[in-house]
């Protein structure tokens, strides 16, 4: 794999990062706030989602 691919690549799963990092602290804030347990159930799946989708992401570029 070329490096400048390589470094694309490594760009996509770090902003993939970010994002996962501001839902986790929407998360927390929602928990502080004492939202409903379902709101804290349904924000924390789609916290796991986007993990899972990393895990893949990640998995696929080394494939390439």
């Amino acid at each position: 794999m070329a490096s400048d691919a390589k470094a694309v690549m490594q760009q996509k799963v770090i902003h993939r990062i970010h994002r996962i990092q501001g839902q986790l602290n929407s998360l927390t804030k929602a928990i502080e706030d004492d939202q409903t347990c379902e709101y804290l159930v349904i924000q924390t799946r789609a916290v796991e989602k986007a993990v899972a989708s990393l895990i893949v992401q990640m998995i696929e570029n080394q494939l390439l």
